[in-house]
């Protein structure tokens, strides 16, 4: 849910990505929360939402780009795991 507020705190302020976010979450309803909230404003194209555990979401993320920056609120025994799957060496987590 952080990263919900912090992307509509960017699109309210007109803060433009360069790259894109990607947020998992496990309730569906966030994704909506957040689609409706940031429709038509410069972040809508950049944001990724994946729902469901954590664990299963990584697991789709493992062969892509890995991540510079990793905001976490969840599953605190895991974050390893999270750093080895998803982020570049030297990432900030």
């Amino acid at each position: 849910m952080h990263s919900q507020y912090s992307l509509q705190a960017c699109s309210k302020r007109k803060i433009y990505f360069q790259e894109s976010v990607t947020s998992l979450e496990m309730e569906p309803f966030l994704e909506t929360f957040v689609k409706t909230r940031i429709a038509g404003t410069s972040v809508e194209k950049k944001i990724n939402i994946f729902i469901g555990r954590a664990n299963d979401s990584l697991q789709k993320l493992k062969d892509g780009p890995k991540f510079d920056l990793v905001f976490i609120d969840a599953d605190k025994p895991g974050y390893l795991n999270y750093y080895k799957v998803i982020c570049r060496p030297y990432a900030c987590m």
